[in-house]
Parts: C-alpha cells; sequence; structure tokens
C-alpha cells in the first residue's frame, strides 16, 4: 500500500467521522493506530470527541422523544423535539465544517492533546546520559 500524505489522512478522517460512525471507526481508528503523525492523531481525537457528543445529545434527544410519545404528550411537544433534532443535525454540520478547516490550516486545538510516549522515554534517557556526564567531570 502506497503512503498516504498527512492532508489526505486528515481529510480521510474528517470526511468518514461526519458521513458515519463506523466508517469513522475503521478508518480514523486504523489511522491513529498505524500512523505515526502526530497532526493526524489529534485530528482523529479531535473527530473522536465530536462524535461522541453528537451522538450522546441524539441519543438523549430520542429518549425524551420517546418518553413523550409513550405517555402521550402533546403534539407541540413533539414537534418541538423533533425541530431541536433537526437543528442538531445542522449544529453539527458546522461544527465539523468549522473545525474541520481550522485542521487543515494547522491550526492547532489547545483541548486535544497526543501524547507521544516514544519522545518521552528519549527526552527521560537524554537527562540520565547528562546526569552520568556531570559524575565523570566531578572525578
Amino acid at each position: 500500500m502506497k503512503k498516504l500524505s498527512v492532508n489526505f489522512q486528515k481529510l480521510l478522517v474528517w470526511l468518514t467521522g461526519y458521513l458515519n460512525l463506523i466508517a469513522f471507526i475503521l478508518c480514523g481508528g486504523y489511522l491513529f493506530l498505524n500512523t505515526k503523525e502526530k497532526t493526524v492523531k489529534r485530528s482523529a481525537k479531535t473527530v473522536l470527541y465530536l462524535l461522541a457528543g453528537f451522538t450522546g445529545l441524539d441519543i438523549l434527544r430520542s429518549l425524551v422523544y420517546n418518553l413523550c410519545s409513550l405517555f402521550d404528550a402533546r403534539i407541540t411537544v413533539l414537534s418541538t423535539i423533533s425541530e431541536i433534532g433537526t437543528a442538531l443535525v445542522v449544529i453539527k454540520a458546522l461544527v465539523f465544517l468549522t473545525l474541520f478547516i481550522l485542521d487543515m490550516c494547522g491550526v492547532q486545538l489547545s483541548f486535544i492533546k497526543v501524547n507521544d510516549k516514544e519522545n518521552e522515554k528519549d527526552h527521560d534517557d537524554d537527562d540520565d546520559d547528562d546526569d552520568d556526564h556531570h559524575d565523570e567531570d566531578d572525578d
């Protein structure tokens, strides 16, 4: 398989996240696990958090709608809940589009952090090496 560019990987993560949750889990999870690029991992985490939030809101809206219909609530309540669901779809599209544009422009979102364990280990090893050199100089 040919190596994909970083921008194409990010585009793929955002596109699958917007279109379908299962497609994102397959594609975004694969890219998150197999890439070494921090920007792609950050994009995958951002999309995951967005999907979790909007899916939770949709589940809550669906639950309230079904409870209202179960107890024969008034039609106005049900239509209001349906309008809220429609508004959530529009808000989801706007948030995805905005964050996608910011991510593709290179803006780093401060609430998403990717831990790079290999770099932390390298820095720890470098610190230990520096301590060894100082001990040799003291002798």
